[in-house]
């Protein structure tokens, strides 16, 4: 089962036939939210979809994070940096040869 997640109502709109959750606007509330529907929907795979605050990507760019950076949220309990399963990625990479392979930051 494959869960779909955003920000806000708005970006989920165009979400047909599939579970959605709002994870809601900034890190904390972002993290908190996506926990919860984690473990109550138990998903095999999470797609993060909206803008994001990306810059310089066209409209309806799909964007593989070759890494998530903690710009903000880093130290002994959170790491600077974490990397996808590689399997993963190679699937989706695959399954999407257009994507653009970027890393994926994230800060308050």
């Amino acid at each position: 089962m494959l869960l779909v997640v955003a920000a806000t109502e708005r970006e989920l709109v165009s979400v047909e036939g599939g579970r959605t959750a709002v994870c809601g606007i900034g890190p904390v509330e972002a993290a908190a939210a996506t926990a919860r529907a984690l473990a109550e929907e138990r998903p095999d795979a999470v797609l993060n979809v909206g803008i994001a605050g990306a810059r310089g990507l066209e409209p309806l760019t799909l964007v593989l994070g070759s890494e998530a950076l903690y710009c903000d949220a880093s130290g002994p309990l959170v790491p600077a940096r974490t990397s996808p399963d590689p399997d993963l990625l190679a699937r989706l990479g695959n399954a999407f040869p257009d994507a653009v392979l970027r890393p994926i930051g994230t800060s308050a």
